[in-house]
């Protein structure tokens, strides 16, 4: 039971400030009343929940039962699980205001914080949070104008909102194709990503990890990554919640006292409050750290499945605001603690770099990829079930039978296209920020804007203060145009640079071993050569002895 002071506090948090819905007023017309009336084929019932309009088909009762312990992964499950055409349910009675705050996040903490330091080593101490501080914002006011979109759908529709693609279906049905179209090769990319984190935190246990990366992707990781594909019920991984939010607490807490314990001992680190890259690859880097940022609020696509699932659907503007201040602190907490313990010398992924420190901080490595690897374990396998959802709704031949022979053949063959592609490119960082640059942006940004101005649209709502709406408006486009082009241009560039310099490295390790053999051959001409001449000058020695004593 909340209190009445957690009441207020919803009430008054910033997402309140873009909700359109209870403020707005309707114009006049014969269509003023439509969102009080409902449509003339449905039936008026009693509901035990009024915050919800329904119509004459009372929801299904939960085919999943999520407790306490499955939070870490149920928003993501949630999605997936509606994507695929049936319901899901946390429980009878609703998903608390708490449990929510929880479920929002422990998804956006996961394994992309190893990232986060490498940010703040190149764009200095001053953006990096700056940065993180207008991606969450942006993310909130999106969410927040999908929250109020999906109030203004059920009160003209009269039935609830229970996913993304239902919103985009009332609100702009031309989109929801986009929206699927996105949101899939959104999941296919960060699968690809995910698949490069484990190998990476893997061959951290080993002495010479790049000379086990090929062996671990294709007879280790792969093979993995093709049993969870097989997975047919989100209820199987609801079991693991409880693991996933330790493992998130494990990772966090490796990065943040290993780096705070090498900031007191090492003498040497040189830290940069001003961007380190260059003024003219400024704009692409910071486009580029936006659309990372932007990968850990992809749990933005299961706002409208989280707020069905809310007792009281209404606070989920409140939810969404005290997620995301809360989101801000977590990851500049992490970011600076990672960034201090290793300054200007951060690497790629700061678990990695840890990991090959020596001392105890080697153990504290191999903890925190243990824990990425668990984490990306429990996270991949509703990335895969969502995008095969997707599939097996679109036909009714046997591969599209879950779990049949062909359909197993089918998740076989996307798991190792995506691992094949991975391999091409095994740069993390550069892969997310493709990937979220321009389909997570559409996912979190573009779309939410555009859902929610057509909703007001459709529904003929006026914004009780329609200045302060375009500015939000205009404002949330800005970012993503902003990170749709300089995140995609900065992460292309980074990519081909570091595959040129991956090609250069590798020619030179070929010239190097084809120098090293035309040394070894000279080495043994040079050496029978010696050893022939050796041999002669004792013959002649010993010919000279015998003449002598003869």
């Amino acid at each position: 039971m909340r209190t009445s002071a957690d009441v207020r506090t919803s009430e008054i948090s910033l997402g309140a400030m873009g909700n359109d819905a209870p403020g707005d007023s309707r114009k006049s017309g014969s269509q003023s009343n439509r969102g009080s009336l409902a449509p003339p084929f449905q039936e008026q019932v009693d509901d035990p929940n009024p915050g919800v309009i329904r119509g004459s088909v009372a929801p299904k009762k939960a085919s999943v039962q999520v407790g306490e312990d499955s939070l870490a992964h149920f928003a993501m499950a949630a999605q997936a699980q509606a994507g695929g055409g049936g319901d899901v349910v946390a429980r009878p009675q609703g998903l608390t205001f708490n449990e929510a705050v929880m479920t929002m996040i422990v998804n956006c903490v996961g394994a992309g914080v190893v990232l986060f330091p490498k940010i703040m080593t190149d764009v200095g101490m001053l953006i990096a949070p700056l940065l993180c501080t207008i991606c969450a914002f942006t993310c909130l006011e999106c969410g927040v104008m999908l929250t109020s979109a999906a109030e203004m759908a059920e009160k003209y529709l009269g039935t609830p909102i229970k996913t993304y693609e239902e919103l985009a279906e009332f609100s702009a049905p031309k989109g929801r194709i986009g929206l699927l179209i996105t949101k899939n090769a959104a999941f296919l990319g960060f699968v690809i990503a995910y698949m490069q984190l484990v190998i990476d935190s893997v061959a951290t246990f080993f002495a010479k990890p790049e000379d086990v990366k090929f062996i671990l992707r294709f007879a280790v990781v792969m093979p993995l990554f093709c049993v969870l594909a097989m997975i047919r019920d989100l209820k199987q991984l609801a079991k693991f919640g409880t693991l996933g939010i330790c493992m998130v607490i494990v990772e966090c807490g490796c990065i943040m006292g290993g780096g705070v314990t090498l900031m007191f001992t090492e003498d040497d680190i040189k830290y940069n409050p001003l961007p380190a890259v260059d003024g003219s690859e400024l704009p692409g880097a910071c486009g580029k750290y936006i659309a990372i940022f932007l990968f850990s609020f992809a749990i933005l696509g299961t706002v409208p499945t989280v707020r069905a699932q809310l007792e009281n659907p209404s606070e989920m503007h409140g939810v969404l605001s005290r997620s995301f201040i809360m989101l801000i602190f977590i990851n500049c907490a992490v970011m600076t603690c990672g960034y201090l313990g290793y300054g200007s010398k951060a690497g790629d992924n700061v678990i990695v770099d840890m990991a090959g420190k020596g001392g105890w901080y080697t153990y504290a490595g191999y903890a925190g990829s243990i824990s990425v690897v668990v984490n990306v374990l429990l996270s991949t396998p509703l990335y895969l079930f969502c995008v095969m959802s997707v599939i097996e709704a679109s036909g009714t031949g046997a591969i599209f039978t879950q779990l049949s022979p062909a359909n197993m053949g089918l998740r076989v063959t996307l798991v190792v296209t995506l691992g094949s592609i991975g391999y091409m490119l095994p740069y993390v960082g550069e892969v997310i920020g493709l990937v979220s640059s321009v389909f997570a942006c559409c996912n979190n940004i573009l779309f939410p804007a555009m859902f929610h101005y057509f909703a007001r649209k459709k529904v003929d709502t006026v914004a009780k203060h329609a200045t302060l709406r375009q500015v939000k408006y205009i404002g949330s486009l800005l970012v993503g145009l902003c990170v749709l082009i300089f995140g995609f241009q900065g992460s292309l560039e980074t990519l081909l640079s570091k595959l040129a310099a991956g090609a250069a490295q590798a020619k030179c390790e070929e010239d190097k071993a084809a120098t090293w053999d035309i040394d070894a051959a000279a080495c043994k001409t040079a050496n029978t050569t010696v050893a022939a001449a050796t041999d002669a000058a004792v013959d002649v020695v010993m010919a000279t002895v015998a003449a002598i004593v003869g």
